[in-house]
Parts: structure tokens; C-alpha cells; sequence
């Protein structure tokens, strides 16, 4: 039975723990390979390619593409230089209010669900208060 690759959506918490264990940026390969270790990734999900005709991205790569992009319009993350990322000035000091706000301003909240979801425990916000 193959094992199931992560959606882009569930690798947006694994992404953000990876730069925090790289002390906050890094670049695609290295965010990569720490994702794989701490998700503990098999081989068999890693050797899947995107598009194999066209390229040797994985597509454990590609969906780690979409989860930057995601979490960029979040305003979580930045990469002010090409191929490395890194989590935004106020990620670390931001408090749940702040998030609250941020994530209003943003209109993001119209999506709480799936975006409060994404974040990450050490940021300090809350699940939605449907339980997801």
C-alpha cells in the first residue's frame, strides 16, 4: 500500500517548525530536508516526483512550494533573497490578540478554519472554536 504524500496545507506547520529549528531562515534545501526529518518522511513519499517528464522535483517539493506561498501571503514568512526563507519579523513576538488582529486586517478570518489550523502552537494562537 503506498504511503500517503502531505497535502500543501498539512506541511504549513512542519514548515514553520523546520525554520524555527534552522534558527529561523534557511534555504529550500535545507528547509526541506528538515521537514523530511521531522515529519520522518519514507523514502517511498520522498522518490514520488511532481512531473517526471519535466523535472526531478519531488512532489513532497512542490507541495512545500505552495505551503511557502501560502504561509507568505500570511504574512508569516518572507524571502527577501532567492531560495531563502525566512519567518517575518513578527512572527515570534506577536501575541494571540496581535494574531487575531493581523489575521483580520488580512482577511484571513473569513477562512478561520483552515488558516488557524496552519499555525503553529509555538506562535501562540488557538484552534478554531469549532474544534478543528
Amino acid at each position: 500500500m503506498a504511503t500517503r504524500i502531505p497535502t500543501f496545507d498539512r506541511l504549513k506547520n512542519p514548515l514553520l517548525r523546520a525554520l524555527k529549528a534552522l534558527g529561523g531562515s534557511g534555504s529550500i534545501e535545507e528547509i526541506y530536508d528538515k521537514v523530511v526529518e521531522l515529519e520522518k518522511l519514507s523514502d517511498e513519499v520522498l522518490a514520488q516526483l511532481h512531473d517526471p517528464e519535466r523535472s526531478t522535483l519531488t512532489e513532497v517539493g512542490y507541495r512545500l512550494a505552495w505551503a511557502r506561498t501560502y504561509l507568505k501571503k500570511f504574512g508569516l514568512l518572507d524571502n527577501s533573497t532567492r531560495g531563502v526563507w525566512s519567518l517575518s519579523g513578527g512572527v515570534r513576538d506577536r501575541t494571540r490578540e496581535g494574531w487575531a488582529q493581523h489575521l483580520g486586517d488580512a482577511g484571513w478570518v473569513q477562512d478561520g478554519c483552515r488558516l488557524i489550523t496552519a499555525l503553529p502552537a509555538w506562535i501562540g494562537f488557538y484552534r478554531c472554536p469549532c474544534g478543528r
